[in-house]
């Protein structure tokens, strides 16, 4: 699969961008805008409300044969000690 991406954020004008305002119909166009410009990935900073991976779902099986694949990022507190390998990170 040869991967054409886009970075998507969510911060919409007049609001915050951590203020996770937008609904089904508003998240549904943008992918049906990132499935037209020939997209097939995009790249989320941080986890998004449920709603995000609701419309996500709905739109790749109604668009099965151009299905929009997720690279998931997440916000994660760096260890005061930089030590990455203790379980403590992981469960925070």
């Amino acid at each position: 699969i040869f991967l054409k991406g886009v970075n998507l954020g969510v911060a919409v004008p007049g609001k915050f961008p951590a203020e996770f305002s937008m609904e089904f119909e508003q998240y549904l166009n943008w992918l049906k805008m990132i499935g037209e410009m020939n997209a097939n990935v995009i790249r989320l900073y941080t986890i998004l409300p449920p709603e995000f991976y609701k419309v996500l779902a709905y739109y790749n099986l109604h668009n099965q044969n151009k299905p929009v694949y997720v690279m998931q990022g997440i916000w994660a507190k760096v260890p005061e000690d930089k030590y990455y390998f203790d379980e403590k990170p992981s469960k925070a």
